[in-house]
C-alpha cells in the first residue's frame, strides 16, 4: 500500500501520536491530588459590621445642564432603593451648581436620593443652601433637576441674604441668561430688611 518508508512512518504516527496524547491527558485525571487546604488562597474574614446590602462608597456625579451650568454631586454612599429600582438612596449629600456667568449654588443635606430616569436629585433632612452672592438658607427638603438649573423647596425656608433675614413658604431657583440664576421666594414671604 505504501511505496516508501517515509509514508509508512507518517501513517503509523497518525495513529500513535493521538493515542499517546490521550494517555498523557488521562494521567492528569487519574493521578490528580486533592487540593491542599493549607496552601489555598485565604479569603478575607467577614467582619461583624458587614451589612450585606449593595452600595457604592463616596460616589461623585458630574454633568452639564442644558442651560450650560456645571453640576457636581458628592455623597457618603449610594445604594438602590428597595421600593423603586430607578431611585438611588444616599447618605450625606453635597452638591454644587456653577452657572456660565460664574455664580455658584452649594447645597448640603443629611440624606438624599437620585432618580436617574427623572433627572432629579432630592435633598432631605437638614438642608443648607449657600449662594455665591451671599444667601444662606435652611429648609427640610429640596429638589434639584440634573438636566437643567431648577431648584425647588416645597416647604418653609428661612435664612439670611444681602438684604436681611428671609422667611418664606417655598423657594425656587432657576437659570437666567443674564443674571446667572433667579431666586424666587413665595408663600407668605417675610423680610427683615437690614440696610
Amino acid at each position: 500500500m505504501f511505496d516508501n518508508l517515509y509514508s509508512r512512518i507518517v501513517a503509523w504516527l497518525k495513529i500513535l501520536l493521538p493515542l499517546v496524547a490521550l494517555g498523557i491527558l488521562s494521567t492528569v485525571f487519574i493521578f490528580a491530588r486533592a487540593p491542599d487546604v493549607e496552601r489555598a488562597i485565604p479569603y478575607a474574614p467577614v467582619t461583624e459590621d458587614f451589612t450585606g446590602d449593595e452600595r457604592i462608597s463616596e460616589p461623585k456625579f458630574v454633568g452639564m445642564t442644558t442651560d450650560g451650568s456645571a453640576i457636581s454631586i458628592d455623597s457618603e454612599f449610594i445604594r438602590p432603593d428597595l421600593e423603586d429600582a430607578d431611585v438611588m438612596e444616599s447618605g450625606a449629600f453635597v452638591a454644587q451648581i456653577e452657572s456660565q456667568s460664574g455664580r455658584i449654588i452649594d447645597m448640603r443635606s443629611d440624606v438624599g436620593s437620585v432618580d436617574v430616569p427623572a433627572s432629579l436629585a432630592t435633598f432631605a433632612g437638614s438642608v443648607r443652601v449657600a449662594t455665591s452672592n451671599g444667601y444662606e438658607l435652611l429648609t427640610d427638603e429640596l429638589s434639584s433637576r440634573l438636566d437643567q438649573t431648577l431648584i425647588e423647596s416645597p416647604g418653609a425656608i428661612q435664612g439670611t441674604g444681602p438684604i436681611g433675614e428671609i422667611n418664606a413658604g417655598s423657594m425656587r431657583i432657576s437659570a437666567d441668561a443674564n443674571a446667572g440664576y433667579v431666586l424666587d421666594f413665595n408663600g407668605g414671604v417675610q423680610l427683615l430688611y437690614q440696610p
